[in-house]
């Protein structure tokens, strides 16, 4: 092979191994493109999966209050008695205590000792102590220990009594309230009851449940939630801020 034969065959091979680079290069590229595309897929997955968890969570919440209101009224039409508030329970079930009959159950007593009566009496799950925690540094109410566990990471149900409540108290929209079911967190020196979802999921809650309005009906919020949560009429549903607490109202 003569030197110019050699030049130009050498002068091919580098060109066709420049070529190879390049397409090589190229096909690198497009994989890396797709590898980004996947991961971005991916990611979003798992926030769309997270925030779905989270929903079911919430419903879930709302669906085990709904459950605990219609135990209230089981044990009040097997038993002819207002859980923790029952005068003759140490004659049924040893290791708790009476309540004082009167048919409201005070929220830092009965209230601990109602969801260890209904425990008791098989109509939820779960044991509890039937007293407060009481120290003035911890929440009285502890979720899983002497207060029923909410899905919602943090939350518990506790239970109380309010008569009529006026329009001054700032506390709750003004109604009768009778014996009715606090949702929310844990709160230092009193039962769960701070907020825990928005007014967008607690309405989602009153909705699917109820008449969809927070001072009224069977589900409601509080006053003391504020403008995040909503006034009584509707439900602040522009907000992200954990702002409402829900009540479960019995009805007696």
């Amino acid at each position: 092979m003569t030197k110019c034969a050699n030049q130009r065959y050498a002068h091919r091979s580098s060109n066709r191994s420049s070529n190879r680079t390049a397409s090589q290069a190229g096909f690198t590229l497009v994989e890396l493109a797709i590898v980004l595309v996947i991961l971005g897929l991916l990611a979003g997955g798992v926030m769309t999966g997270r925030s779905l968890i989270a929903a079911n969570e919430i419903t879930a919440a709302g669906t085990r209050g709904m459950e605990l209101r219609m135990g209230v009224h089981q044990f009040k039409e097997q038993y002819l008695a207002i859980p923790g508030d029952m005068a003759d329970a140490t004659s049924v079930w040893s290791g708790t205590a009476n309540g004082n009959g009167d048919r409201q159950i005070a929220r830092d007593t009965e209230g601990y000792r109602a969801w260890q009566h209904m425990s008791l009496a098989q109509l939820i799950d779960g044991r509890y102590t039937g007293v407060s925690f009481g120290d003035n540094t911890n929440p009285d109410g502890v979720p899983g220990t002497n207060v029923p566990s909410a899905p919602v990471s943090g939350a518990g149900f506790g239970i109380q009594h309010r008569g009529d409540v006026a329009a001054s108290d700032t506390g709750l929209f003004p109604r009768y309230y009778g014996n009715f079911i606090t949702l929310g967190l844990q709160v230092v020196n009193s039962i769960p009851e701070a907020p825990f979802i928005t007014g967008k999921e607690a309405y989602g809650i009153d909705r699917k449940f109820d008449d969809g309005l927070p001072g009224s009906g069977t589900i409601m919020s509080m006053e003391s939630n504020g403008a995040n949560c909503g006034g009584a009429s509707s439900y602040n549903l522009g907000t992200d801020t954990n702002s409402c607490t829900l009540l479960f109202i019995t009805g007696f």
